[in-house]
């Protein structure tokens, strides 16, 4: 328990990097109403997926596969010891007028909300009720324990019953969310490799993305073209592959944005 408290406390740290991360910079046009909304739900899912994260392990105590990222170089570890074991690990490279490298890692017995991977097929049935109680919560309103088990037991019916897939990858240079559109379902979305677009107003079986830059003064970027995101592998040992796209900033400078990630499974349903 004493490491959930801990995995909890640095997750919420993560957590609220970022929720600043997402923000647009002073100066940009208001979102659309549809699209703030969305984001703010995806900033609860965030939240339930670090909840999750800190405490959903696998068996062995790791949060996900044991074997180590082959693009993984060794992370430093306190005292300045290099640190072993398996890493998660995402590289978000950007060209054209501005130019930046997001490289983050993290050892996988160390969840936080910076770089990370999250979906339902990862999660237990009970697991998937305590996220959706911890929803329910975050509301704003204070339901009644009967009222929460109703919505719980409601919600379990659905497809999806929370959600399908988020990527992160957070670092002092930038920020990068990928996730799977509000109207898919588990059809759209499979469990295994997969290509998807990658859209401003993403369609069911497409991927939405929020992407910003920090070197300097905060970027924000909005998407130019729609791009492709290639799963490679997704199963549950955890979850890697590449992604590409076109932004522009509200200048309408335009650069290509590609990348890649290698994430451990989280869950109790990883192996």
């Amino acid at each position: 328990m004493r490491d959930c408290v801990t995995g909890l406390r640095e997750c919420a740290i993560g957590l609220r990097e970022c929720a600043t991360d997402a923000r647009e910079p002073a100066g940009t046009p208001p979102l659309p109403v549809v699209h703030a909304v969305q984001v703010g739900d995806r900033m609860k899912l965030l939240w339930i997926a670090l909840t999750l994260a800190a405490c959903g392990k696998s068996p062995n105590g790791t949060a996900g596969s044991n074997a180590p990222s082959p693009a993984s170089s060794p992370a430093s570890a306190p005292g300045g010891a290099a640190a072993t074991g398996p890493e998660d690990r995402c590289e978000v490279h950007v060209t054209g007028p501005q130019t930046a490298d997001i490289v983050g890692t993290r050892p996988r017995s160390r969840p936080d909300g910076k770089v990370m991977a999250a979906s339902e097929y990862w999660m237990s049935d009970e697991e998937l009720r305590m996220a959706l109680g911890t929803f329910v919560r975050l509301g704003g309103d204070k339901p009644s324990k009967a009222e929460i088990e109703h919505q719980i037991d409601e919600a379990m019916k659905k497809d999806p019953r929370l959600w399908l897939l988020m990527l992160n990858c957070s670092t002092d240079d930038g920020f990068l969310h990928l996730g799977a559109s509000n109207g898919s379902k588990s059809s759209d979305i499979p469990f295994g490799p997969h290509t998807y677009a990658i859209a401003n107003e993403p369609k069911a079986g497409e991927i939405s993305v929020m992407f910003s830059t920090k070197r300097g003064k905060s970027t924000s970027y909005h998407l130019a073209a729609p791009g492709k995101l290639e799963i490679t592998k997704f199963d549950a040992t955890g979850i890697t592959g590449t992604f590409g796209f076109e932004a522009d900033t509200n200048d309408k400078s335009r650069v290509t944005v590609k990348g890649s990630f290698d994430y451990g499974c989280t869950g109790r349903k990883c192996k």
